[in-house]
């Protein structure tokens, strides 16, 4: 074997161990990134089911007490009664589960009743528009943008001559 085919040999020894390496502390970057990720969409996750909880705890706590503005043992309290305990279990199921696992029992949801995962999205999309809107207040119009403040003068006053 001569001198260049040993540096040769050599070299591609090199390169072997340097694609190995840069290709296992590739790995490991990815590995924490991966975990970084997860870490954060987790905590995103928990901000998230916990507006959801105590927004839907409100709810819950709003259809109660409209419930004891009708006489005890009406259809409307009952009704009522029963709107709250189904938050409360929607509520529950949200908080005793992962993401992962809602995100199933939605796919679920949505492959099994195709238009009413459709019709609930759409209204929760209007729901959520009137909320964004009711939470921005609109500008009092100024008197400079009245479009009309300058074309309703006085009438002319007629004296009765010809013009």
């Amino acid at each position: 074997m001569s001198a260049a085919d040993r540096t040769a040999e050599h070299l591609k020894d090199a390169a072997e161990s340097t694609a190995a390496e840069m290709k296992q502390a590739a790995e490991s970057t990815a590995a924490d990134l991966r975990q970084a990720t997860e870490a954060k969409l987790d905590e995103g996750v928990r901000s998230i089911r916990d507006d959801v909880t105590g927004r839907g705890d409100d709810m819950a706590d709003a259809a109660r007490s409209a419930g004891q503005q009708f006489p005890a043992g009406s259809i409307e309290e009952r009704a009522m009664q029963e709107v709250a305990s189904r938050i409360d279990g929607a509520l529950a199921h949200i908080r005793d589960k992962g993401f992962d696992e809602l995100s199933a029992d939605v796919a679920t949801f949505a492959r099994r009743n195709p238009l009413l995962f459709l019709g609930g999205a759409a209204l929760a999309g209007f729901a959520a528009a009137r909320v964004l809107k009711a939470e921005t207040p609109e500008p009092a119009p100024a008197a400079t943008d009245d479009p009309w403040s300058g074309h309703l003068a006085a009438p002319a006053v007629r004296t009765g001559e010809p013009q």
